[in-house]
């Protein structure tokens, strides 16, 4: 459960916005920690049941982000459900920030025990391109390798990531439409999104037992300089002002 938007900048750079979405009963994250990921200094917000994250950056200028990949439906989910997993998914991220490229996080990522974690999507960026890998149980692959050009969307849900996918992805399209001269208020404005009637496919999300809980900033400039900034979402989906969390 989550929604993730990168979108580029006029001046090179880029900027990406991450809602978490997470179950009512799940313990607060930790605001962003500095850790030493190998020889790099990384920061991100930490989950308290893995001690690892879904989001975070080094002093490289390497960042992270990664969502849940749920690939069942109500009709499916007994073939499809992941075995009983032995491996977070909160480690990946600070393993691979050791690297100081795509490449060296490609290369961590083949050292982990992908077939013992649930499945994921995972987003690597660095300088002005992303790469996209994938684990749905059948296959670990990378799906893309593209320069950061265009405004791009992902986005996963516990009750399916296909029940989400569309919903979202017409707001995304239709918001951008709406804002083409000003990229960043379009995808503020995605971010804060609560259109529809169904309330578990908003972006800014809710339902019975999960909601978005948190909202986060990584924003690479013209220099290569990444910062990352982290905000709590309160229960009516309002997003506090952002603390800002600069590389050292």
């Amino acid at each position: 459960m989550c929604t993730m938007s990168v979108i580029p900048l006029d001046n090179g750079g880029w900027r990406a916005l991450f809602n978490r979405d997470e179950q009512r009963a799940r313990l607060p994250a930790r605001r962003p920690e500095q850790r030493m990921c190998g020889d790099q200094l990384g920061l991100f917000p930490v989950d308290p049941s893995s001690n690892g994250t879904w989001i975070g950056k080094n002093n490289a200028g390497l960042a992270i982000a990664l969502l849940n990949r749920n690939v069942h439906t109500a009709s499916n989910w007994q073939r499809t459900k992941a075995p009983s997993p032995t491996v977070s998914r909160g480690t990946i991220i600070p393993h691979l920030l050791a690297g100081t490229s795509r490449e060296q996080a490609e290369h961590h990522l083949q050292e982990l025990p992908i077939e013992r974690m649930p499945h994921f999507q995972l987003i690597i960026l660095h300088a002005a391109h992303y790469v996209y890998w994938e684990w749905d149980g059948d296959e670990f692959a990378q799906k893309d390798c593209s320069p950061i050009q265009k405004p791009i969307h992902w986005s996963s849900s516990g009750l399916g990531d296909d029940l989400v996918r569309g919903p979202r992805a017409q707001r995304f399209n239709d918001i951008f439409r709406e804002n083409p001269e000003c990229l960043t208020a379009a995808q503020d404005a995605f971010h804060r999104d609560r259109t529809g009637q169904n309330s578990a496919t908003w972006v800014n999300m809710t339902r019975e037992d999960a909601r978005t809980v948190s909202h986060t900033e990584l924003f690479m400039d013209y220099t290569g300089q990444c910062s990352l900034t982290y905000a709590v979402v309160d229960e009516s989906g309002q997003i506090h002002e952002m603390s800002h969390e600069l590389a050292p």
